[in-house]
């Protein structure tokens, strides 16, 4: 696609080059940042969709998108890297440019990915989901055309546009937002987002690899229907390259309820990576991609490692307190993100306290634990209001009453 009469020619400071695509709230260009001296891509929001009267739910969703991303620091994440709502082209941010295609592209027969690559993709997801959800992000469109592959083989997640940033939040019964395919069950009929909503869509992906379809078709109202009241077909059914090894995973990936699921992309990324020793693949493997689908396409030095990185360190502490966990109340604790590296005052709540915390409420929303920890310990005024605080992360109010439950007996 290339630049019309009618489009700018730059925006800010950037050099408009052409056009990368085009949707309902804006276009996304390719532009040259001469400050720089590197491409980017560059989101105009729409005139008719600016910080006027009438647009706010679709402003508040182009700024949601801008602060989300400006948050996150990862190698699976597109970078944002400016921000303007007062332009004369309008309201933009300027992001990474990916030299890549999206991973719909990879979706058609003639390029679809073997079983080794698709364990791989699923890894790098699932790295990033999680780096996602320890900055309290839930991306809630998790889907192919949401999805980059560089010419190097890396992953690239973008469109925060409907992200759900911060503290638990309620979203209007009846509004359904995101594609209906990739939607959890939990988001068609309550009134709350947590990440586990990402892990069902990562998990509807998985399924969309391997078989190249979704597990639910047809209209909306059907695909609503089968989400919520239909067990998924065995992904193993879709022929013999797919071994019956992947069912138990992708039917918890899957499930119906929430706390049936994957409780973290640790958890999820943990039995990929079973799933790949089972298998005979390489953990260090890289994914390669098709060349198929483009022959110039560039395939990454298979010396290089693939590490999950980016919370790496948190899954090793997470291990470290789960290990601390099984040995019993003799065990050394752990090193905890709720202890005195906080560098500010725990308010009378012990670094003691705090790691008996994090062990307990892992069991609860996985290795985010420790990060909510540490967030939650300089604010509390004392242990009950630390416990009251962290209670509201758990979307169940069952488990809610658990968890408080088990935290109140460290005081016994």
């Amino acid at each position: 696609m290339t630049v019309s009469a009618t489009q700018p020619r730059t925006i800010g400071k950037y050099e408009i080059i052409d056009v990368l695509g085009a949707g309902g709230m804006g276009t996304v260009y390719r532009a040259a940042d001469p400050a720089h001296g590197r491409m980017v891509a560059v989101k105009l929001l729409h005139r008719r969709y600016g910080p006027t009267p009438g647009s706010d739910a679709l402003w508040s969703r182009f700024r949601t998108e801008a602060l989300a991303v400006a948050r996150l620091n990862h190698p699976t994440i597109v970078s944002l890297y400016d921000f303007s709502d007062t332009d004369p082209a309008g309201a933009f941010f300027a992001m990474e440019y990916v030299d890549g295609r999206p991973l719909k592209d990879y979706l058609r027969p003639e390029v679809r990915l073997g079983l080794d690559q698709t364990l791989e993709l699923m890894s790098r997801l699932l790295d990033g989901l999680g780096y996602v959800h320890a900055q309290d992000i839930v991306h809630r469109d998790i889907k192919p055309s949401n999805l980059l592959v560089t010419r190097e083989g890396q992953l690239k997640i973008t469109d925060f546009g409907i992200a759900k940033v911060g503290a638990l939040q309620q979203t209007q019964l009846g509004m359904i937002i995101g594609t209906p395919e990739y939607l959890a069950p939990e988001q068609y009929t309550r009134d709350y987002i947590d990440p586990r909503c990402d892990l069902y869509a990562a998990g509807t992906l998985f399924f969309q690899l391997l078989t190249g379809q979704p597990p639910f078709a047809g209209t909306v109202p059907e695909i609503m229907y089968k989400v919520c009241h239909v067990a998924p077909p065995a992904v193993s059914a879709a022929g013999p390259s797919v071994p019956a090894l992947l069912d138990p995973v992708l039917a918890t990936a899957l499930a119906k309820d929430p706390d049936d699921r994957f409780q973290s992309a640790w958890h999820f990324c943990e039995a990929i990576k079973q799933l790949r020793k089972a298998l005979g693949f390489s953990t260090a493997s890289l994914l390669r991609l098709p060349t198929a689908l483009d022959p110039t396409m560039l395939t990454a030095s298979p010396a290089k490692k693939c590490g999950l990185s980016g919370w790496a360190e948190e899954t090793k502490a997470v291990k470290q307190i789960l290990n601390g966990a099984h040995a019993g109340r003799g065990s050394p604790a752990p090193p905890s993100a709720g202890s005195a590296d906080t560098g500010r005052p725990n308010r009378g709540v012990s670094n003691e306290t705090l790691d008996r915390t994090a062990r307990i409420l892992i069991r609860f929303i996985g290795p985010i634990a420790a990060a909510l920890v540490k967030r939650a310990a300089p604010a509390a005024r004392d242990e009950t209001d630390l416990y009251s605080r962290l209670a509201e992360r758990i979307p169940d109010a069952k488990e809610r009453d658990r968890f408080l439950t088990e935290v109140s007996r460290l005081h016994h």
